[in-house]
C-alpha cells in the first residue's frame, strides 16, 4: 500500500514535503538540508511517488538516460581492461582468469562512515568469503589510506586498488573523478560487495 511503501521509505524521518500546485508553478525550488544530512544520495531516498508506477518510471528513465560524462566513463573503460588484463595472469584460477573475470567489494573507511557499517576487515572478510573466489583477483574500492587494513584479503586473495591503475591507464584523470571510476570498475566485476548507505553501493 501507499502507506506501507511511504513508512518504508522515510525510515527514521518524520517530516515530508507534499510537491503540491504552489511547488509545482515555483520557478526555484531551494532544498534546505537539517541536522547534518547532505543530499549526496539516490534521488528515491528523499523522493516519494504515491503512484507505484510513476515511481518505476522516474528510476527507468534515470537508469536508462542519466550517465556519467564520455571523460569518465573512457577512463573506467581503461581501468576495466587494465584489472581485466592483471586477472588473466592470475595462475590461481586459469578458467576464469582467461577470461579477466574479477570480484569486487567497496569498503568505506573514511567520508559517510555510519557505525553500523565501521567494521574490522576480518569481519568483513567472513562476511564476503561466501561468494567470493579463493585466490582469484578481488578489485577494492575504498578510500582507505593505510592498505595493511586489507592484509586479511591479501592473504586469500590477488587484491588491487584503483591506485594500482592510475600511472598505467588513467595518468592524466581528474582525481574527483575516482570515486565514479571505482564505482563503475566494481559493477563489471563477477560479484560485488558494497557499504550500506553508500552511493558507491546503490
Amino acid at each position: 500500500s501507499v502507506a506501507e511503501r511511504m513508512r518504508e521509505m522515510l525510515a527514521d524521518r518524520d517530516g515530508i514535503c507534499i510537491y503540491d500546485k504552489p511547488l509545482q508553478e515555483s520557478k526555484l525550488i531551494h532544498l534546505k538540508v537539517e541536522k547534518g544530512t547532505r543530499l549526496l544520495t539516490h534521488f528515491y531516498a528523499f523522493i516519494f511517488f504515491a503512484d507505484w508506477k510513476q515511481d518505476l518510471w522516474s528510476k527507468r528513465f534515470v537508469r536508462d538516460h542519466l550517465r556519467y560524462v564520455d571523460e569518465i566513463m573512457c577512463a573506467a573503460a581503461r581501468v576495466i581492461e587494465a584489472v581485466r588484463n592483471h586477472a588473466r595472469k592470475n595462475k590461481n584460477h586459469k578458467a576464469i582468469a582467461e577470461e579477466g573475470i574479477y570480484d569486487a567489494t567497496h569498503i568505506r573507511r573514511g567520508d559517510f562512515q555510519y557505525p553500523p557499517t565501521q567494521l574490522p576487515a576480518d569481519q568483513l572478510y567472513d562476511l564476503s568469503k561466501s561468494h567470493l573466489i579463493e585466490g582469484a583477483t578481488l578489485y577494492i574500492a575504498t578510500d582507505e589510506r593505510d592498505k595493511s587494513f586489507f592484509d586479511i584479503f591479501k592473504k586469500h586473495y590477488d587484491v588491487v586498488f584503483l591506485d594500482d591503475f592510475i600511472k598505467e591507464a588513467i595518468p592524466d584523470v581528474n582525481s574527483n573523478f575516482y570515486g565514479m571510476i571505482d564505482q563503475l570498475v566494481a559493477y563489471k566485476s563477477r560479484t560485488f560487495y558494497g557499504t550500506w548507505w553508500s552511493t558507491l553501493s546503490g
